[in-house]
């Protein structure tokens, strides 16, 4: 009985070191905000779907918060899409925003200008140095009650794009108004009407 007695706890302390010790897991939870997934009738919904490239975003503080503009409703933000998990080398991640819920009313695709990543990259501690995001790829989607996406696509290139503690956004522009002669800048303020500036002088 004392044979089997300290067997059980043995056993049992091995358990827990096991339990203390384990490393733990970067990507562990969902890493990608998602309010999409059962759509009501008639909710519009933007899609994201982002490409991580050849470094991570570490994720625990390090985070990506998502802005749209629009035409005539003004700007939005959700913030921490990837819900603190590190999106690793390589990985695909499709983050699914309902506009009805965001804006408290639904948006039309050709009303939306501009979606913006904004990195949150720094060291976490005195001992880490800021962090680095390379975005491969990022694919800019409406839909209306879950039905099938339509890609709304750029009106410049603007990935890949490494982001930097020095350059930590990202404007995806959707709409062309800019695309006679003006030079698109690292940051737009916007309103209703938004506006922007001067074209440029040819030399």
């Amino acid at each position: 009985m004392v044979g089997i007695r300290r067997f059980m706890t043995l056993a049992a302390a091995a358990m827990l070191v096991v339990l203390c010790c384990a490393a733990p897991d970067a990507e562990a939870g969902p890493g990608e905000f998602d309010n999409c997934t059962a759509p009501v009738q008639d909710e519009t919904c933007l899609l994201l779907t982002l490409k991580t490239g050849g470094d991570d975003l570490r994720g625990g503080g390090n985070n990506l918060d998502v802005t749209v503009h629009t035409r005539s409703q003004g700007s939005r933000a959700v913030g921490n899409v990837n819900r603190d998990a590190g999106w690793s080398n390589g990985s695909t991640h499709r983050i699914g925003i309902s506009l009805l819920k965001l804006f408290g009313k639904n948006i039309a695709a050709d009303e939306i200008t501009t979606v913006t990543l904004n990195a949150n990259l720094f060291g976490r501690s005195a001992f880490e140095d800021p962090d680095n995001w390379n975005l491969d790829s990022a694919t800019v989607e409406h839909s209306v009650s879950g039905g099938p996406p339509r890609e709304l696509p750029p009106a410049v290139r603007t990935t890949p794009f490494r982001f930097t503690r020095s350059d930590s956004t990202r404007h995806l522009r959707l709409d062309g108004l800019l695309d006679s002669g003006f030079e698109w800048q690292g940051f737009r303020a916007i309103g209703a009407p938004w506006t922007t500036e001067a074209p440029t002088p040819k030399a």
